[in-house]
Formats: structure tokens, sequence, C-alpha cells
């Protein structure tokens, strides 16, 4: 690393940097002083020596409590006088540039005498800086606080003594009296007056001036065993000294007093909490000279004061400072008062209202599943119910059909598997129709219009459905004998329950929808006539097939048939042997059928994702004998007699297969009916016919708005759904910490409420409205509320602009608004 120089001067010395290793367990050995002047400090504090014999010195247990962030310890060894000289005479044959400080305590019975005799014994061992240690707890358990045994109440050393102004005032001039070298002393913050002995010390002839880097205090303690330790290998609960992050603003007031008190001749050689360069600013910004960093070297290492040095040094440089003294104690006269300090009204605001769960973003009808499976897991199921049903008459449909993206979606799928949300949505909509639970939708006031939806698939029914509760007279008209189309077919084939279609059916008229069965577009209906019967609006809610879908120069492509054939009449594959060309849901939807029926074997050729949880979960339940065919492409249809007897199908890498079967079936493209203008609305190409339920539902509700923008304009009462922004999943993962891996978990019914509400807590709440809530759940003005289901809005009104909920916000969707300065 380069050489960077950020010198500070204090006393005689110069140090290269105004980093050094603050005395203690990081600084007892020459290894640990050779491996500090190695990568870079510019100087260390010896772990603390005493003389005579240190009276509390037993091996140290360490413990790291991520509760107050702290790193602690309950016992601690140290240096006898002897040993302590002994370090510095050694280290010196080996140093080049490392600056030492001798961290000496006197607990004799000589006084201030024996306190001059220990200085001078370490400034003629070769020290550098003497630092007086007046401040360190565990040496006499701060016996003005509490009493910790005869023998160290007794003795008047570390914090006891450094609270104790005049005393150590008397013990500082001796020691001037009598070396050199510079003296520093390191005092404690017990007692509140740690400005006013500085200032007393300083005067008496200090050449600096410290805290120290930590606190005694009561460790965790184990509630199952509270008189034990928490410490590995100790037995009993003790006192502890607390160091480390948690203490760096405690350090940083003390700097700032005695800066303050002190003025600027004064030099601060300043510790606690320092972890990075940014703190170091921060501690220099608020007084000091020098910064003692100890605890952070015994969790990161020695290496933690490269990054440091080049930090502060592109601080500097951005800023313009030549040296540390340029801006140091800069927050001195700017710190303000409460009463001073000038105050801006406003209050909170959410940026983004539709903040959502990545499970109802993915969603292409953005049904809110995070605001249901909340509502489930604190065992509100008619909520979750209400939330559900609010978002029309397919969801019943949709709770055993939809392909699930939610569920691809989940944050919760990180850490094995997600949510099951469509069995949480098939429990809660079973268990409100045992209750008798009513539909959370209501038809709006009639506005006099009508409207003909023409196809009464999954896009038609949800279209119908949308414009007759917003107040419309709609028609439904429909080609065959029933409607749901592909939802029928799934019904009788064991996918969705029986008399689901029925069910829908009912729900319409319910609603006030007209079905009319078995009129056909085209040859009974047309949209002109329609039009001309006083109809303002025309919806085509229906897809044509296209077989165009395989390619015309396929020998014996006229032999392929639709694989819809295979939902729409049962039991034409019951026996054989058949082939299904296509991809994804609707080649296993046929598959399934053919197989449900009785086909004898199913060959699949075609590309699956097993890792959508929609298409795992139906190859997991195909009744029968299939093989799934990847990587390949119809070549050839084998045909005698105008009967199949086989396809030819060829990869990539030249090789061809034969196949036996009986017939060959294809997912074939779905197009859209040719529009010629008017007031026709036509749902999108390979939409409407509902393979993909929840798609063909948020279509059904897309023409709905189109239909209501149209007619009515402003006047309308349906809204696009959209503006959705997903909450980041890498910082819901941050914000939930680790959770335990649960693997794969098993596909089954949810079939008791206790079961149910276990599923739901299991959702991680990623999105704002109904799942995180946690701006709703700490306001004490009680200014957010959910909104418009699922969204979640603060009142400014009851704002009082304190912040909290910005600070705490995981999503980081909030927002402070200034509307002046209160006067």
């Amino acid at each position: 690393m380069e050489d960077i120089r950020i010198p500070v001067t204090v006393g005689s010395i110069t140090f290269k940097n105004p980093f050094y290793v603050a005395s203690g367990p990081t600084t007892k050995s020459l290894k640990q002083l050779i491996r500090i002047e190695e990568t870079g400090w510019a100087a260390a504090s010896i772990k603390l020596s005493i003389d005579p014999a240190p009276y509390i010195n037993r091996k140290p247990r360490y413990d790291l409590f991520e509760d107050r962030n702290a790193l602690a310890f309950t016992t601690e060894k140290r240096l006898t006088g002897d040993e302590g000289a002994a370090l510095i005479r050694e280290a010196k044959k080996h140093l080049k540039e490392l600056i030492l400080f001798a961290n000496i305590t006197y607990a004799g019975d000589e006084g201030t005498e024996g306190w001059v005799k220990m200085a001078k014994k370490f400034e003629a061992a070769g020290a550098d800086v003497i630092e007086l240690n007046m401040c360190c707890p565990n040496m006499s358990y701060n016996v003005s606080l509490t009493s910790a045994g005869t023998e160290c109440s007794v003795r008047q050393t570390g914090a006891s003594l450094g609270q104790q102004g005049e005393v150590v005032a008397e013990i500082v001039r001796a020691i001037k009296k009598e070396i050199s070298i510079p003296l520093f002393v390191k005092l404690t913050p017990e007692g509140g007056k740690i400005a006013e002995i500085s200032k007393i010390l300083h005067e008496a002839g200090a050449d600096a001036v410290s805290g120290t880097g930590n606190r005694m205090g009561i460790p965790v303690l184990d509630l199952d065993h509270p008189e034990k330790a928490v410490y590995h290998l100790q037995e009993e609960v003790s006192m502890s000294c607390h160091c480390g992050a948690w203490l760096k603003p405690l350090a940083q007031r003390d700097t700032y007093e005695i800066r303050k008190l002190c003025g600027e001749d004064i030099k601060i050689a300043a510790t606690g909490g320092i972890r990075d360069w940014k703190d170091a600013v921060e501690m220099i910004l608020c007084g000091a000279d020098l910064l003692g960093i100890c605890s952070e070297t015994l969790i990161s290492g020695y290496d933690i004061v490269r990054p440091m040095i080049k930090g502060l040094h592109e601080y500097m440089t951005r800023h313009g400072y030549k040296s540390v003294t340029d801006f140091r104690g800069l927050i001195i006269p700017k710190m303000k008062t409460a009463q001073e300090v000038t105050l801006h009204d406003g209050y909170a605001k959410v940026m983004q209202p539709r903040l959502s769960g990545p499970c109802k973003v993915a969603c292409p009808y953005h049904v809110p599943a995070q605001a249901y499976v909340q509502s489930v897991g604190r065992g509100d199921f008619k909520t979750a119910y209400d939330i559900i049903t609010e978002k029309g008459l397919l969801q019943g449909a949709c709770a055993y059909l939809c392909p699930s993206p939610c569920e691809d979606a989940c944050v919760r799928g990180e850490y094995g598997s997600p949510v099951r949300i469509r069995e949480l949505k098939k429990y809660v909509l079973d268990k409100g129709e045992k209750e008798g639970w009513a539909p959370a939708f209501e038809r709006e006031a009639s506005n006099g219009r009508k409207v003909a939806v023409v196809g009464g698939s999954a896009s038609g029914i949800e279209a119908a459905f949308r414009l007759s509760k917003a107040g419309y007279e709609v028609s439904l008209f429909e080609k065959e004998d029933r409607i749901g189309g592909i939802i029928s077919s799934l019904a009788n084939v064991g996918l969705a329950p029986a008399g689901l279609t029925e069910r829908l059916a009912k729900g319409l008229e319910h609603t006030g929808v007209k079905i009319l069965l078995n009129h056909e577009y085209g040859s009974i209906v047309s949209a002109d006539e329609l039009l001309k019967q006083g109809y303002e609006a025309v919806v085509l809610a229906f897809g044509e097939e296209e077989r165009a879908a395989l390619h015309h120069s396929v020998p014996g492509a006229e032999s392929v048939i639709s694989s819809k054939l295979l939902l729409k009449e049962p039991g034409r594959a019951k026996g054989l042997r058949i082939a299904i060309l296509g991809d994804g849901l609707p080649a296993l939807y046929a598959a399934y059928a053919a197989l449900y029926e009785g086909s004898e074997h199913v060959y699949l050729a075609g590309r699956f994702n097993k890792k959508q949880r929609a298409v795992q979960k139906l190859l997991d339940k195909l009744p029968g004998n299939f093989s799934i065919i990847e990587g390949m492409t119809l070549k050839a249809v084998k045909a005698a007699d105008g009967k199949v007897d086989s396809i030819e199908l060829y990869g990539n890498n030249g090789i061809v297969s034969e196949i036996p079967c009986s017939a060959v079936y294809a997912v074939m493209k779905e197009k859209a009916p040719e529009r010629k203008g008017g007031p026709i609305f036509i749902a999108r190409s390979g939409v409407a016919g509902g393979l993909n339920l929840i798609a063909a539902a948020a279509e059904g509700y897309r023409l709905a708005c189109e239909v209501d923008n149209l007619l009515r304009g402003e006047n309308g009462v349906l809204v696009p759904e959209g503006g959705l922004v997903p909450a980041r999943r890498q910082e819901v993962l941050k914000r939930r910490g680790v959770l335990p891996y649960e693997g794969r978990l098993e596909e089954k019914p949810i079939t008791s409420d206790e079961e149910a509400i276990n599923e739901g807590k299991r959702c991680l709440g990623c999105g704002c409205g109904e799942g995180c809530q946690l701006c709703k759940t700490i306001c004490a003005e009680f200014a957010p509320a959910i909104t418009k289901r699922d969204e979640i809005y603060i009142k400014p009104e009851d704002c009082v602009a304190c912040g909290m909920c910005f600070n705490r916000c995981p999503n980081g969707n909030i927002e402070m608004v200034d509307t002046g300065i209160i006067e």
C-alpha cells in the first residue's frame, strides 16, 4: 500500500498518521507490535502495566453481544511493570518508526512518588510516550458506583482515581518534572466530569488527554439460568467491560466536551467505537487529534488501518484539507441545543404507494396475494375472503387452475418452498362458502348503458362481470351450451371441482349479466348486428385457433389436430398412444385430460420449465404413463390409409427418433378475430382462451376498463391496473436475516385453520400496504392507514414529522416533505 502520510504533532513527537492501537489485548507482545508497524499504524499503546503486580490479572473471556453491538469481556491479563518495560526494550530493537506508549498504573503504597518512579522506568526502557491509565473500569470496579470486594475497593486506581482531578493533577505535575517525553492521561467519563478534569490536567502540564473505549455494565443474561455466565468457559455471572461500535456517540460527546471546554491548545487522543475512516472523520470533527482503536483490532484484525488511512486521506483531498487541524473540531461552534435548533414543518409521505410484494407484481391481474396471506397469518379469514373476492368472479377457478406466478416470485422460496398461496386461496374460499360469507362486491347503480360480450371464456366472464358490476346492462353470448371454455373442460377431468362452471354462471346472473348460450359469433351474432340492436360497445372475448402453428412443409402436417380437442371431447384418446406437440401448461393440460380418460401412453414433445411451480405440480399429478421428449422438433407424421402410425422427431445434434403413436395433437396458436372498426373491443391474441387463467382474467378487466373509459370518460369507475413497483428481493432478504432452509415442502391441501395460519405466517411481508405495515405499527400519532386495499397512505394532517417511519421503513419508501420553517 502507498505510504500515505497525514502527520499529527503532539508535544515533541510527530505521528505519521492519526491512528494508533490503543492499549489492550492486541498490544501485549513483540509479535503484535511488529505486525502493527507492518500494517501502517503510527503508534501503539502497550498493554496496561501495573506496579506492583496486578491484583486482578486473569485470562480473558470475550463475547460479542449483537443485541447491543458490543464486544465485552469479564477478565483480562495485564503486565507487571517489569514485563512492560522489558517489552518496550525488546520492541525498540526491532521496530523502525512505530511510536510506543507505555500505558501504566501505579497501585502500590508510595502514592505520587510511586507513579514518578514507574514513569521514569518506562522512559529509560525506551518508551516514546507515557500514558497514565486513569480510566480502566474493571481494575477497581468503579468503586464510586458499586462495591467489588475489599481488596479492589481500597485501591484508588483506574476509573476511581481518574475522577479525582486534583489528585491526578498532582501526579501529572510530579511526573512532568522528571521525564522529557510527552505525558498523556487516559481518563474515565464516569462521574460526568471528563472535560473539567481534562482542563485541570492540561493546566497541570499533560501533553494530551483521552477518554476510554469501554464502560462497565451488565452482560447479556441467560434468562433460563441468570446466575450463570454467557461467556464460554466461565461459570458465574459477572460485571463486564463493554466496548465497540455502541460506544461511538458517547466517545464523540466526550471528545466534543473536552474540546469545547479546553479550547484549541489541548491535544486529544480520542478512543471509542472507531471502525472505519468515516468514524475517524467524525471523531476529528468532534475535536480529536489522534485516534485510538482497540476493540476493532480484536474483532477484525490490524489490517483495518489501511482503508482507514486511505479513506481519511481521500476525504481530506476532496475537501481541500491539508492537515487534520484544518477540520478538527469543526462542529464545535455549530452544535446547538434543542432550544436553539431550527425546525421545519412537514410530514412523512409514501413515495411509492403501490410498492408491492413480488407475488402481487408477478400476477398479471395483480391479485394482492400478500394482503390475503398476511390476513390469514393473523387468523383474520374474513378479511382474507374479502380481499380475494374483491378481485372478481374467477378467483374460485384460479384457486385450482391458476399457473401461480405469485408462488414463482415468492421471496420465501429462496429458503426452500414459497408460501402455498394458491392452497391458502382455496382454503379461504371454501371456508367462506361454509360460513355463508357474501363475496365482497356490490353492483353500482345502473347507468342505463348496454354492452355485449361475445365469448364465455375466462376473459369474457371477467369482462362481463366487471362491466355489470360497474352499472352496465351486460349480455354474454356463448357459442357452446355452457360458459367457461377451458375451465369447464378442466373441471370435467378432475383438475377443478365439479359444478365450477355452474357457480360461475350463477355469479354472473347474480350480478345482473344476461347469459345467452348457443350463440356462435358470425352465424347467429355479429358485432355490427349487436351495435344495431342498441349495444353501445361490443367485447369480443374469444380467440380463433391458427393452424399455421405447424409449418406446412412438414410431411403429414394435415394429420395434426388441436390439443384442445382432448379437453373438449373426453375419451377420444382412450386406449391410444398419442403424441402432443407444445410447451408448458397448455400441453400438460391436454396430456392430463388424455391420461385421465385412459390414454395408454402420452409422448410430450416440448419444453417444460420445472422451476415454474404450476408446471412441476401438474407433472407430479399426471395420472398415467407419459414420456417427455425435450429439444426435438417434428420432422414428419407417418400415416397409412388416413391413420397415423408414428412421428419422426429430430434434434439439433442430427439424431432422428421415431415415436409410434395413433394420433398427433399440437398446441395451436390463438389469434384474435379481425377488427373492422367501431366501438368494438377485442381480447389480445393468445389470452382469451383461458389456458393461462389469471392472464385471461386480467385481459377481461382490461377490456372492461377500455369500454368504461370510452362510454363514460372521466365518470368511469373502472381503473386500469398498473403502476406497481416490486419490493427489492435482496433488501427483503437482508432485513429478514438468515432463515432456516426448509427444503421443498410437500405440496398438499390445507385442511385446518391452524395449518392455514401457520402457512400465512411464513409470508415475509415484502411490500407496503397489507404486507409490511411497520410504519402503521410504530406511529404514535396513528397517521399511516391502509387505503384502496393493500396500499399505504400517511395522513399529513395527523403526522408530526418525527421521522420514525422514515428511519425504520425497510423498503426505503418514505420521504420527509418540507413545508417551511416553523415560526
